[in-house]
């Protein structure tokens, strides 16, 4: 199958290619590619759709695709903007965002390139802590509502809605991040 133009979940896509194969249920993608949102991306996996579940594995590649349309389209908060890469190798049963958000497991590997955590100014609350222990240092009178990462390396190990993040690894101008954490997708926290 092949399409120039279709709409997903509000994200144009352009140069869809996609081929594969149905075995009474059992399906092999074994290429599926497209442009989106600014970048490229490749998905070939499986789908078993002969239980009462569907089952799915699939190994992502995407090339510099802007993040806040995704997050969109998977029903996300667009707690991060920018471009992003990843890797990955995902498997679970339903093909719905919700299954992903409950019942997927498996590994990714982020990276991205201007990012923007929206709605969290890291400088702001360090100038902050330092402005209360100190008369000598003033802090600025606004501060935007976001924090600029030129650039963004981070492992991600997915488990049934809880997200391990380790590796992380965030500069820009202002600030350099390295530490771990988790997202829970179902409840949207981090």
């Amino acid at each position: 199958l092949t399409a120039n133009n279709l709409v997903y979940r509000a994200i144009n896509v352009s140069q869809l290619n996609l081929q594969a194969s149905n075995q009474r249920g059992k399906v092999e993608i074994s290429r599926l590619t497209a442009s989106a949102v600014e970048g490229d991306f490749s998905l070939p996996g499986s789908l078993d759709v002969t239980g009462k579940k569907v089952l799915a594995a699939v190994n992502p590649v995407i090339n510099h695709m802007q993040l806040g349309p995704v997050l969109l389209a998977a029903g996300l908060p667009q707690m991060m903007t920018g471009k992003f890469s990843m890797k990955a190798q995902l498997s679970g049963d339903g093909i719905t965002v919700d299954a992903f958000n409950h019942r997927w497991q498996g590994d990714a590997q982020l990276s991205m390139n201007n990012a923007r955590l929206e709605g969290l100014n890291i400088q702001q609350l360090i100038q902050q802590a330092v402005t209360r222990s100190s008369s000598d240092v003033k802090g600025q009178d606004r501060y935007e509502r976001y924090t600029e990462v030129k650039q963004l390396q981070a492992n991600l190990a997915l488990h049934r809605g809880a997200m391990k993040v380790s590796n992380l690894i965030a500069d820009s101008a202002l600030i350099s991040i390295k530490g771990n954490g988790s997202l829970n997708l179902p409840a949207q926290q981090c």
